[in-house]
Order: C-alpha cells, then sequence, then structure tokens
C-alpha cells in the first residue's frame, strides 16, 4: 500500500460524494417537474486482489471508486388530476413518442401537451406529439407516425341516418281519415329538411304511410325527391297492418294487400338542391307486436316521441383522448370524430435510456429499441387524460442520501489530511 495510492483513492471518493450531492441537488430542484425521474449516483470499486510473488495471501492495491448515473425510470410517479384534457399521462410502462424542433424523434412522460400556433401539440420543450393519422371510426391510415394537428378537421356536419317514430292512429277513425307528422332531418351539409309522414286509413287495422318530398325547413324551398328503399325506388307509400291488439303486425311494401316484411323500408332522398349527398334514413316504426312503437287504439291521434339524428355544423371545440390513444376532435354540435391515435413506446430497460433535456430521452445500446404499440395493449400502460405525472423524487431519501455524502466526503478530506502529514513525515525522514 503506498500513500499516493491513498490518496488516489480518496479523491475519487471526493468526486463521487460531490456526483451523489449534485444528483440529490437535481432531484430536489425537479420536485416539481412533471413526470421527472429521480436519478442516483452508484459506485462501483475498482480496488483489486493482486498476488504477491505467488504467495497464498494477495496483497491489496488501493484504487478507489468510480461512480454512474442511475435513473429511476422503470418507478412511475403519482398521477395528478388537471383541467386540460391535452394533459395525457402513461399509467403503466411506456413513453410518448414525441418530434423534437430539429426534427428528430425522442420519448417522453411528460405529458403537458398543448396546440401551438398552427394546431400541433406540443409539450413544455416543444416536443410535437407523434401519432397515427385515422379515419372517422378509429381505423389506421398508414402506418407512419406523424406529428398531431388539432386544426386537421375546422368543423363537421352529420347527415340524418335514422328517423324513430313512436305514435298511436285512433282506431276509430273513418277510413280515409289522416293523422300527419313533420320530422326535421339534416342533409350531409347540415340543412334543416322537413319530411312530412302521413298516415291514411285505409280499412280495417290497416294503413297507407306516404312520406313528402322534403322543403328546406328555413325557407320552404323544395329539395329532392323521396323515395323508397333506394335510388331505383318508387315514391314512398308503404301499407301498415295491425293486429287485433292494435300493435304492428307487418309492413306491405308491394300494395298487394298481403304482409311481406317486418320492418318499413327506409327512406331514400336524392336530388338535394343544397349540393348535399343523397340521404339513406332507415325508418323505425318499434317491432312486430311490440307496444313501444307505432299503435292503434281508439281515441284520437297521439304523438310519443319523434327521435333522430344528424347535426348541424359546428367548430371545433375541444379535443378529448381515449385510454386507447384515439384522439377525438369535438364539435359544437355535439358530434366528435377521430383523427389521430397516440402509441405508446416500450423499452427493454427503460433505465438505459438517455437523457436529451426537457424530459425527454434517446434510446442506447443498453435501453434497447423502442417497440410502438396501441395504449393498453401487451406491455404498453393506458393513456390517462386531464392527468399529469408527477415526479418520483421522495424528499425523504434525497435528505438521508445528502447526509451520507456529507460524512464520506468528509471522511474522505480526512484521509486527504492524513496523507499529506504522512508524506511530510516521510520527508523529514529521508532528509
Amino acid at each position: 500500500m503506498t500513500i499516493s495510492g491513498a490518496i488516489s483513492s480518496a479523491l475519487s471518493a471526493l468526486t463521487l460524494n460531490a456526483n451523489r450531492l449534485g444528483s440529490a441537488a437535481d432531484n430536489v430542484a425537479n420536485v416539481s417537474t412533471a413526470a421527472y425521474k429521480a436519478t442516483n449516483v452508484r459506485a462501483s470499486t475498482v480496488v483489486t486482489p493482486r498476488p504477491s510473488n505467488g504467495a497464498s495471501t494477495p496483497s491489496f492495491t488501493p484504487g478507489g471508486v468510480t461512480s454512474a448515473l442511475h435513473s429511476s425510470m422503470d418507478v412511475q410517479g403519482l398521477l395528478r388530476n388537471t383541467g386540460s384534457p391535452a394533459d395525457l399521462a402513461v399509467s403503466g410502462n411506456g413513453f410518448f413518442v414525441v418530434e423534437n424542433r430539429a426534427g428528430g424523434a425522442g420519448f417522453t412522460r411528460s405529458g403537458s401537451f398543448r396546440p401551438d400556433n398552427q394546431g400541433f401539440l406540443v409539450n413544455s420543450a416543444g416536443g410535437r406529439l407523434l401519432g397515427f393519422a385515422t379515419d372517422a371510426n378509429g381505423n389506421a391510415l398508414g402506418t407512419t407516425l406523424a406529428p398531431i394537428n388539432v386544426n386537421r378537421l375546422g368543423g363537421s356536419a352529420e347527415a340524418t341516418t335514422r328517423i324513430g317514430l313512436r305514435a298511436n292512429l285512433p282506431a276509430n277513425a273513418a277510413v280515409g281519415g289522416q293523422s300527419s307528422v313533420t320530422v326535421q332531418v339534416r342533409d350531409s351539409l347540415g340543412t334543416s329538411l322537413n319530411l312530412t309522414l302521413n298516415f291514411q286509413k285505409t280499412g280495417t287495422n290497416q294503413a297507407t304511410l306516404t312520406i313528402s318530398d322534403p322543403v328546406v325547413a328555413a325557407t320552404g324551398a323544395a329539395s329532392g325527391t323521396t323515395l323508397e328503399g333506394s335510388a331505383g325506388g318508387p315514391a314512398y307509400s308503404v301499407g301498415v297492418q295491425f293486429d287485433s291488439s292494435g300493435l304492428i303486425s307487418g309492413f306491405d311494401r308491394d300494395g298487394d294487400g298481403i304482409i311481406d316484411s317486418a320492418t318499413p323500408p327506409g327512406v331514400f332522398v336524392v336530388g338535394s338542391s343544397t349540393g348535399a349527398d343523397d340521404l339513406d334514413i332507415a325508418l323505425d316504426l318499434g317491432a312486430v307486436g311490440d307496444p313501444d312503437g307505432l299503435t292503434q287504439f281508439a281515441g284520437g291521434y297521439q304523438l310519443a316521441s319523434i327521435k333522430t339524428n344528424g347535426a348541424n355544423f359546428g367548430g371545433a371545440a375541444g379535443v378529448s383522448v381515449s385510454s386507447d390513444g384515439l384522439v377525438s376532435v369535438r364539435f359544437e354540435n355535439g358530434q366528435s370524430r377521430s383523427i389521430y391515435r397516440v402509441p405508446v413506446a416500450t423499452f427493454t430497460n427503460p433505465n438505459g435510456l438517455a437523457p436529451i433535456g426537457g424530459g425527454g430521452y434517446a434510446p442506447t445500446v443498453q435501453s434497447g429499441p423502442g417497440l410502438i404499440q396501441q395504449a393498453g395493449q401487451g406491455s404498453a400502460g393506458a393513456i390517462q387524460s386531464y392527468a399529469l405525472e408527477q415526479s418520483n423524487v421522495d424528499f425523504g431519501t434525497e435528505f438521508t442520501r445528502v447526509i451520507q455524502a456529507q460524512i464520506a466526503y468528509g471522511f474522505a478530506t480526512k484521509i486527504l489530511r492524513t496523507a499529506d502529514e504522512m508524506a511530510e513525515e516521510l520527508l523529514n525522514v529521508t532528509s
């Protein structure tokens, strides 16, 4: 053992514990940083036993320690609820994939995203959130990740595809008596149209349903032709038959007085004057034998309910993200439409990722390549909206590490002073 070896070992101890103090300082400084992962400096000895001239007992040569930074990437922080739907957190394994300002890809768990002036979702470091573009039903349109832009759709209207009617026709009405109801529907451009459904009694327990050509609700102008079933169908005229209990028994679609269907044909509107697509509307008058539908009982005509879907134009009002990563734009008319799906990237060894600043990380040989998965499937965690992951820094742990580093640093300086005194004594002996 040499005095110089003791000095070298003490100096490595000083470096190690100074790094430990710096790591603790970083952790405390980032205690409120979203998704920050605490770091810890770990020591590895470089002291090795060496044989002395073939003797059975090895001699000892001091070598000190080396330090390596360890990140607790595999330890999740608590999730804190926020008021923003664009605040995202991964509950479980995985990272968001982001594009940095230089155009390169990175990985982060910091999910405080906001639309920038171009509509791209970016985090506090300016990284654009990446996802797969989808159609309105959430089906992927490709396999290439692209920056998510919530201004992709400026507004939306939805055409009516269903009319549900619940009403009672008077059983004691004379043949030829009529009962009518006007139903408002919307075309693909969001224009409100009026359709009049007319029921005319044609015999005992029998009536004929006819539906008028649509008119624009705001102006009364004609807008297309109403057909039965399809674009090639006749003008809408269908026989409705009831049983002796006053409930629907079926529909006569060809006018021969014989029931040939348990459901009425759909309503097809062609030739819209507004420039909208043709309308294809399913008509629901209730099931055969079901009192919750069209009925025929004694008394007056009574309308119970009309239910239709469809919506007028509405601008984008906000964004929502589901647990499986589906990004949808919500519109002012109450409709929503899927535009992207946010994936989650998982790593075999997340602690091997290299920090690149701004809460981002890059893959290394130690971490392995990222596996892009759908959120909530396989080993990938689910995505929680209106939430941010907090740092996993523990004050108690950091306080303990600071004390340990302080004590070890003090002992290392004591060793240096002692080694210096010993060296001085040796010089005095030889002088």
